[in-house]
């Protein structure tokens, strides 16, 4: 069986117009997982899988066609 728990992540970046650097100056994950057997573990989980994920976001390229209409589909 597998577990659907609940959740959401926010981010506040600041975006450089004239470079395109992009900095993530805060990031919050709100999970609902229910009642941990180990809440350390879970906790542990979270940051690992939060920090993952920012960094394939933050690593990956979107290309745009000339319209302006983004080609990627997804951050392989």
């Amino acid at each position: 069986d597998f577990a659907f728990p609940y959740g959401a992540n926010f981010a506040e970046v600041a975006v450089n117009t004239r470079t395109g650097e992009i900095r993530l100056d805060k990031f919050y994950a709100l999970l609902d997982c229910g009642t941990p057997v180990n809440p350390e573990l879970a906790l542990g989980q979270i940051y690992g899988a939060t920090l993952r994920a920012i960094g394939h976001s933050m690593s990956e390229e979107i290309i745009y066609n000339a319209e302006g209409h983004p080609l990627t589909r997804d951050l392989r």
